[in-house]
């Protein structure tokens, strides 16, 4: 089958978007159409200096602020060697749980090194330190291919994935202080084939994350070798550190397709993730291979991917993933050969989706590699930044009006250098998304964003349900007035590369988030919140965790401490970070309304031991009483053990104690009962002994 210059279709045969652009005059000069060809050391000058002057102009005519490379000055020098594997990832992850993101950079293969794997340590303000030595990271792993970060083994922080061209995967579990242990082998996930980018999710609800490894099926080894036949890999995570492999089994492989990445989400929010799968070579081989998109049911898949009129056949590389269009569902970007044009589908929220982009105006044409969505400028809508081959990147400003332009000069990251992979975080905390750049044989690069700082936002970090302690899966709706934004929590996408995990809102010049909505995955009970401040980041919980500040899983007094401290009584948006869990019903304060919703989760007793017709607890909560060891019992009722109140702790309260001895359901503290459970039993007599002899103040 052979295909017009400029076409990409889908496995149907239909058309999806034909055009044919200017040809080729050879292979150093573009011919324009009705034009002669220009002088290609001409055109490449002129480029450069207008990419070099555009963000000078920009600025000058009051437009966006440009940003900033300044990867050298905030501690980052790693240089992209490897050219064997069609780029190297990156990562962003807050791997010591400080709250900011470290950097992972894979491509180095220069010797003399703690690791060629860079790990980079984030010092809250967006400097980087290097702290390969020590890390126990191989030395050598020249041929690392894409890299994503889960806390597969539940214990708290995030273990790092390393995919691996034509070598053994290695997986990096996390001990804490920057120290990793490969256990590939030992967990069954260290098989030899030509990796790309992974993505962890939890297919099957049991809140283990799973992993989708994409293998470039086909790629053949170095000096005229035989090709990896081993195809894509599902590994369902067994919840004892091993992993069981089944993509053949759940009709997931593809065959010999050769993949380059995966992406999990969910399509039409029935709260599991669906999985869609980016191949090469389809336009160039006459569709032999096309992009598919599995449909999750219950822990199985259904190839949905010509009914859903997402199976192009294009030479795929990336998948980045966002609500582009604002409609409320998160719609698929795939980047494709030159003059072949990158498809946008857009997500009709009815498990199908419409090719537009064309009429987005982000098509491309070039030949292009990585790419993510995110909103830069923090105006409430997606953005597209998309790394290109031999011309500049591009940044497709959307301001809901389309075609969107490309803003890439004028901010100075459109890098017209062999760019293959990108990734977004907030590096220095100030609100807006700064980007990481990996272009093969330059440096690393960080762009610093200053245009976000202009305008407001908000940050969210998600606590999880069961063994999926970050909450990869869920899903975020925002709302301010009319308008909706949406959000899911990725680990691992666009091309080889993941954004931080935590999830990032522009919001214009509102001051206030109207209404919150969270969807955790699996199915659990959605929480809605209200009236959160904006330029803060917030904790968001779920239900079951709400209240249990220590989680484990019990409400008792040690909770009532943090209720206490967080307590606010009313007011819009009074509630801090760190206090997120005590506001129960959601309305950005802790107040009373709060206190009644935690006193039905509170275990202690809930006694009133001066008998003001009061609960204690509330009595310590308005300052009526006053509670200085913290153990929820007001300072005038500690000595309850003093039976008679003579005093001491003596002889007489144990006679009093054991005469009423084996009371239920009726005792009181005059009897012995000093748990109020209302018995006299073991439990009060361990409670008097414990402090017989004590004398009462």
């Amino acid at each position: 089958m052979t295909l017009p210059r400029g076409t990409f279709m889908l496995r149907g045969s239909h058309l999806l978007r034909p055009w044919i652009l200017g040809g080729w005059a050879g292979p150093s000069r573009r011919c324009h159409p009705g034009g002669e060809g220009m002088n290609p050391v001409l055109l490449r000058i002129a480029s450069v200096a207008a990419l070099l002057l555009a963000p000078w102009v920009s600025a000058q005519a009051g437009g966006p602020l440009p940003f900033t490379e300044e990867a050298v000055a905030r501690g980052v020098n790693y240089t992209i060697e490897q050219f064997e594997t069609f780029g190297t990832g990156l990562a962003f992850a807050d791997l010591d749980n400080d709250g900011d993101p470290d950097l992972i950079l894979l491509g180095r293969r220069s010797v003399g090194f703690a690791s060629t794997i860079g790990l980079y340590e984030n010092d809250g303000a967006g400097h980087f330190i290097d702290r390969g030595i020590g890390s126990g990271i191989p030395t050598y792993l020249p041929y690392a291919s894409g890299v994503t970060a889960a806390d597969y083994d539940d214990d708290g922080d995030l273990d790092v994935y390393l995919a691996m061209w034509l070598e053994p995967n290695v997986l990096l579990r996390n001990d804490g202080d920057f120290h990793f242990t490969d256990v590939a082998a030992a967990a069954g996930a260290a098989e030899e084939a030509a990796g790309g980018g992974c993505s962890w999710g939890d297919y099957d609800g049991d809140t283990w994350l799973d992993v989708y490894l994409p293998n470039r099926t086909g790629t053949n080894y170095p000096n005229n070798g035989p090709p990896s036949l081993v195809p894509n890999r599902l590994y369902r995570n067994r919840g004892d550190g091993t992993f069981e492999e089944l993509a053949q089994t759940l009709g997931v492989d593809d065959g010999y397709a050769p993949s380059f990445q995966a992406a999990f989400f969910d399509i039409e929010h029935d709260g599991d993730v669906d999985l869609y799968l980016a191949n090469d070579k389809g336009l160039s081989t006459g569709c032999r291979w096309w992009n598919h998109l599995w449909e999750n049911l219950g822990g199985t898949f259904v190839d949905i991917s010509q009914s859903s009129r997402t199976d192009a056949c294009i030479d795929a590389m990336c998948i980045a993933l966002g609500d582009f269009d604002a409609n409320g569902f998160t719609d698929i970007y795939c980047t494709n050969l030159p003059l072949a044009g990158n498809p946008l589908f857009l997500n009709n929220g009815n498990r199908s989706f419409t090719e537009a982009s064309e009429a987005a105006g982000v098509n491309d044409d070039e030949m292009s590699w990585g790419s993510v969505f995110f909103d830069y400028d923090n105006d409430g809508r997606l953005d597209l930044y998309v790394c290109n081959m031999w011309v500049g990147n591009r940044l497709y400003d959307n301001d809901g009006v389309w075609p969107v332009p490309d803003v890439a000069p004028a901010l100075g990251v459109a890098d017209a250098g062999l760019s293959f992979c990108v990734a977004v975080a907030d590096i220095d905390l100030d609100g807006d998304l700064d980007i990481a750049l990996s272009n093969l044989g330059e440096p690393v690069k960080l762009f610093v964003n200053h245009e976000g700082q202009q305008r407001s936002w908000v940050k969210f970090n998600l606590a999880g349900l069961g063994h999926n302690r970050f909450g990869v899966g869920a899903r975020l709706e925002i709302r301010n007035g009319a308008a909706w934004q949406n959000r899911q929590v990725y680990a691992g996408h666009n091309y080889k590369t993941q954004d931080e995990l935590t999830q990032h809102f522009g919001l214009g010049a509102q001051d206030f988030v109207d209404e919150i909505r969270v969807h955790w995955p699996g199915g659990a009970p959605t929480r809605s919140l209200r009236d959160y401040r904006a330029r803060e980041t917030w904790m968001l919980y779920p239900p079951q965790r709400l209240a249990d500040a220590d989680g484990d899983g019990v409400v008792d007094a040690g909770d009532f401490g943090l209720f206490l401290s967080c307590f606010t009584d009313s007011g819009r948006g009074l509630v801090d970070p760190g206090c997120e869990m005590m506001d129960l019903d959601g309305d950005a304060d802790v107040d009373f309304d709060d206190f009644e919703a935690f006193v039905l989760r509170y275990s202690g007793p809930l006694v009133d031991c001066n008998n003001n017709t009061r609960l204690d607890l509330r009595d310590i909560l308005t300052g009526e009483s006053q509670d200085a060891d913290g153990d929820a019992i007001p300072d005038e009722c500690e000595c309850l053990p003093d039976i008679n109140n003579d005093g001491s702790v003596g002889l007489a309260d144990l006679a009093v104690m054991l005469s009423n001895f084996g009371t239920t359901g009726t005792a009181t503290p005059e009897q012995g009962d000093l748990d109020f459970d209302r018995d006299v039993d073991l439990a009060d007599l361990s409670v008097l002994l414990s402090a017989f002899g004590s004398t009462c103040e």
